[in-house]
């Protein structure tokens, strides 16, 4: 087995931290990078800056240059946000802590880097129990969703999708034949990319010897051999009798390459990745990859905020505007529960890795921002799992030398083809279903697809319950939900059919589905759950997903909620409404409460689809608003309701109220 950890640590002055027996990684302690004052690593002399709006260059250079900066090195990320280069490590810490608070930059940070995901490999269907219908094995069954989408196999009919990574074998076979000019038009191939982000000047190491001849340098090859695997798992050509097939092989495939020979990418060419796919059509976006958790990573925040609210592909159906960017990310192979950025960055779909018998892996990371879990294999025989490695996943491998080495093959003559194992590998199995949904229903937000995801997928956890004061308790619609699973496992055949898995708890039609996962309030979530006391639980409580969330006291706090009817598509109308109470107050004194404690406090908040609050759309069925919590609630539980009437459903149906979805929330 062969994985890569997202996470990070200190021994001895030098790299990661193993966290799953069997690991091997990349070493961050290598020439070109350093360490913070929590042992992340970064590049060498670079900073990210975010300069405030209206700050001209020609400021920025003289201000820079007083630091000890270049200035005539700056690179920009995006219009304020820029990689700014010093001489020593030293000297962007000092700087980063130097203008915190200054009145030309919002933010500072090193350029962190972070590290792909991975595990073993292998070729052709009958090994790829991932897609195939739960059986012995419980795959994502994506047979049965392409009898949903007309075309799924035909080259350059799908959507565009991007695999953000180490980069793609461009003459692998499996992805189709194609000129080998410098603009990589497709011929008779669904790859279009030409895009490489990162400095590392590929095949410099002898035996790394890709057929590079007839391209034009800059071309993203895979020299580390993950890249290949992840893009297999979405966009292998289907159906033509020729290696393995994708999840959705009808594809335009966008292989941008972020990370070097090593697997290592950085903040900033993960940020430029991103904000290329978006503004060159990518509806869905897959990040097999993660960084350091507390790393302040903004220029990767903002440029998912910005793909969210992007607005692609106007002219696939007349006078329809599409919204916002699918971003499809791992959570990682610590086995833990460790928030890795891009995963737990709020609108992101964050996936965890199941095994053949559908339960959790060992290795995935867990957290309240998992969306649901997918096929990434048991870990092979070198990671507790089937010896004979076929419960790993099958995918496309580079035919050259790559620095993961040679490939997990069940037969010599599967060269262009491994097996391996992690949360890199369940991510691309959701990218795929995201865009067959999306080449059936193109219309669909990212909101939209994001509900359901969730909505659709076999739930495992139990369905939360509200309980109230006299011990009654009622099922709350679309509440299965737990670190480990998220909602559920993926079932494409279930989410391109529409509906609900037979045998799913709690299914409840004809109502407003309600789901506050997306994007949410806070990043920050504690590391173990949140007890209410019991002394002073007035109202009631609930149990599963709504647990906890985090909000700010004496500060306003944008809550906001996806709200799809019963085929998870966007609401003609309706009224929704945040409703508070007060669960929990520490009393500094016996009977010293705020006034109206116990019960509702806070004023009831309307909440709107109509995109005011800055980072949202207009009619994507996200309904948001920006509600003060003062600071005399600090240290509070509170309750919120949100209760949904007068909905009407996409095919103009009246839909019953919703009023039981809550979210306790401590008030920080």
């Amino acid at each position: 087995m062969r994985f890569l950890s997202g996470v990070f640590g200190r021994t001895n002055g030098l790299s990661l931290l193993a966290v799953v027996c069997a690991l091997t990684m990349p070493g961050a302690a290598q020439a070109g990078f350093d360490y913070d004052e929590r042992g992340n690593a970064f590049v060498t002399g670079q900073a990210l800056v975010s300069f405030k709006q209206g700050t001209s260059l020609l400021t920025i250079k003289s201000i820079l240059a007083k630091y000890g900066a270049d200035p005539s090195s700056i690179q920009f990320v995006d219009p304020q946000t820029a990689v700014v280069n010093f001489d020593q490590r030293k000297d962007v810490l000092s700087f980063c802590q130097q203008i915190g608070a200054s009145s030309w930059a919002n933010a500072a940070a090193p350029n962190h880097v972070g590290y792909v995901y991975s595990s073993p490999n292998d070729p052709l269907y009958p090994y790829q129990w991932g897609l195939a219908a739960p059986g012995a094995k419980t795959g994502a069954d994506f047979v049965g969703a392409w009898t949903y989408v007309q075309n799924y196999n035909n080259l350059r009919t799908g959507t565009k999708v991007a695999v953000i990574d180490t980069g793609l074998d461009l003459r692998n076979v499996d992805f189709g034949s194609f000129p080998s000019d410098a603009s990589f038009l497709p011929f008779n191939s669904n790859i279009y990319a030409r895009m490489t982000f990162t400095n590392a000047t590929p095949f410099a190491v002898p035996q790394l010897n890709p057929p590079t001849s007839g391209f034009a340098p800059g071309a993203p090859w895979d020299d580390f051999g993950h890249g290949t695997h992840v893009a297999g798992i979405i966009a292998a050509k289907t159906g033509d009798n020729t290696g393995v097939a994708g999840g959705a092989g009808a594809s335009i495939l966008y292989p941008l390459k972020v990370a070097d020979r090593s697997g290592t990418y950085t903040e900033a060419n993960l940020a430029a990745a991103i904000r290329f796919a978006a503004t060159n059509g990518c509806r869905v976006m897959n990040m097999s990859l993660g960084g350091s958790p507390g790393t302040n990573a903004f220029a990767v925040t903002n440029a998912v905020m910005f793909a969210l609210t992007q607005t692609t592909d106007t002219t696939v159906i007349p006078n329809t505007t599409f919204k916002g960017c699918v971003l499809v990310a791992a959570m990682g192979n610590t086995g833990t529960q460790t928030p890795l950025d891009p995963a737990e960055i709020p609108g992101v779909v964050a996936v965890g890795a199941q095994n053949p018998d559908g339960t959790p892996t060992f290795y995935s990371t867990s957290g309240p921002w998992i969306t649901l879990i997918a096929p990434g294999g048991d870990g092979g025989a070198g990671g507790g799992g089937a010896t004979n490695n076929s419960g790993q996943i099958f995918s496309t491998y580079p035919r050259y030398n790559v620095s993961m080495g040679p490939p997990l093959i069940p037969n010599p003559a599967f060269t262009n083809h491994s097996y391996m194992s992690g949360t890199s590998m369940a991510a691309p199995h959701v990218a795929a279903a995201a865009a067959l949904l999306l080449q059936k229903k193109p219309y669909l937000s990212q909101a939209q697809v994001c509900a359901q995801l969730a909505m659709f997928s076999r739930h495992v956890a139990p369905i939360g319950t509200l309980t109230n004061a006299n011990g009654s308790t009622v099922q709350v619609p679309d509440t299965a939900f737990d670190n480990n699973n998220g909602y559920g496992r993926l079932e494409a055949s279930y989410l391109l059919a529409g509906k609900q898995p037979t045998g799913n708890p709690g299914i409840i039609t004809g109502i407003p589905h309600v789901f506050p996962f997306s994007p949410r309030n806070e990043e920050n979530y504690p590391a173990t759950g949140v007890t209410l006391p019991t002394t002073d639980r007035t109202q009631f409580t609930a149990t599963g997903l709504d647990t906890i969330d985090i909000v700010k006291g004496n500060a306003s706090n944008f809550f906001r909620v996806t709200i799809v009817d019963d085929q998870g598509e966007h609401l003609r109308s309706a009224q929704v409404i945040a409703h508070f109470v007060l669960l929990y107050y520490p009393a500094p004194s016996p009977g010293v409460y705020p006034s109206g404690y116990p019960g509702e406090t806070l004023n009831d908040i309307a909440l709107s689809d109509l995109g005011t609050t800055g980072d949202l759309l207009s009619n994507d069925c996200i309904y948001a608003n920006g509600i003060f919590i003062p600071g005399d609630y600090s240290n509070c539980i509170l309750q919120v309701q949100y209760k949904v009437q007068n909905a009407v459903a996409n095919n103009g149906t009246s839909l019953k109220p919703n009023t039981n979805r809550v979210v306790n929330v401590i008030v920080k």
